[in-house]
């Protein structure tokens, strides 16, 4: 997840908001630049491997044809583990053609 809504990301928000209400927004902000400079820097590695991306209103998604054994490869290629990430393999129908 890119971020979410803030109620969601924000310990003690919906409620009335305290030191350590505001402190926790602050930690987020904190959170967020390394979650979205991490995002950024693995996008572009995927789109220079040939990657598709779309972007949904949480998450950006990221599409290959390839075999899963290949997209599984080419994670571990970039130090993620399969298991970090929502990989799936679409069945193809030849018929659909």
């Amino acid at each position: 997840m890119l971020f979410g809504k803030p109620a969601w990301e924000i310990d003690g928000l919906e409620a009335e908001v305290d030191f350590r209400t505001l402190e926790n927004i602050n930690t987020l902000g904190k959170e967020l630049q390394g979650r979205l400079h991490w995002v950024s820097a693995i996008g572009k590695e995927f789109l220079k491997r040939g990657w598709d991306a779309y972007g949904t209103l949480y998450d950006i998604d990221f599409y290959k044809s390839v075999p899963i054994e290949t997209a599984k490869k080419e994670l571990k290629e970039l130090g993620l583990d399969s298991e970090m990430v929502g990989l799936e393999e679409e069945k193809f129908d030849p018929e659909e053609e």
